[in-house]
């Protein structure tokens, strides 16, 4: 499912329908406390300071019911960037794809993770990705991603930021993401789970 589209059309057309501009940062998953999402809005509103003005963030994913992310609310508001924020709520697989292969990035600054299947989507997709490194995350992402401080809001801020100037640099991510990608296909995950049972059996 989770594959590079060359289809612009397409892209464009998934975009307006969510009120996407062309250009924008990716998060996927719950909206949480856990997943840092406040830390990553700080070093978004920093970078728009840099003059990456058409610069939006799309954040796909439902709220958690039981642990409330006030404080991402509050700073939208207190700073803001309602027109810049964009909320999908959850989608189909079909329009994260395409939403990942529209992206300039997935930042993904999780605070703790069991292992975080978003990483390894935009890596499939070929979309360079930032992510902590900590926890299982930076165990999958190895050299393949940006590797950074989920508590530094200048490491989220500067790792963005590189991804945005340097072309090389994402060409290298997205090579090195696609890659990478190939080690967490599910074929493989079931030959190692077999391979398990039968080890456990004998």
């Amino acid at each position: 499912m989770f594959t590079p589209i060359r289809d612009k059309d397409l892209i464009l057309k998934t975009l307006k329908k969510y009120g996407i501009r062309t250009k924008y940062i990716l998060f996927v998953g719950r909206i949480e406390p856990r997943k840092n999402i406040t830390n990553l809005l700080k070093a978004f509103e920093y970078i728009k300071t840099k003059g990456y003005r058409e610069l939006c963030l799309v954040i796909v994913g439902n709220q958690d019911k039981i642990f409330k992310e006030r404080d991402l609310f509050t700073f939208i508001e207190k700073m803001r960037l309602h027109s810049d924020v964009i909320f999908t709520g959850g989608i189909s697989e079909k329009d994260l794809c395409i939403l990942y292969n529209g992206a300039e990035m997935l930042v993904y600054p999780a605070f703790a993770e069991g292992f975080g299947l978003p990483v390894v989507e935009a890596m499939a997709c070929g979309t360079p990705v930032i992510t902590s490194n900590t926890t299982a995350l930076q165990e999958i992402a190895k050299d393949a991603a940006i590797l950074i401080n989920p508590c530094s809001i200048q490491e989220i801020a500067e790792g963005i930021e590189r991804v945005l100037k340097e072309e090389e640099l994402r060409q290298e991510l997205s090579s090195r993401g696609l890659q990478r990608s190939k080690k967490f296909r599910w074929d493989e995950t079931a030959k190692k789970t077999i391979a398990v049972y039968q080890e456990v059996l004998a």
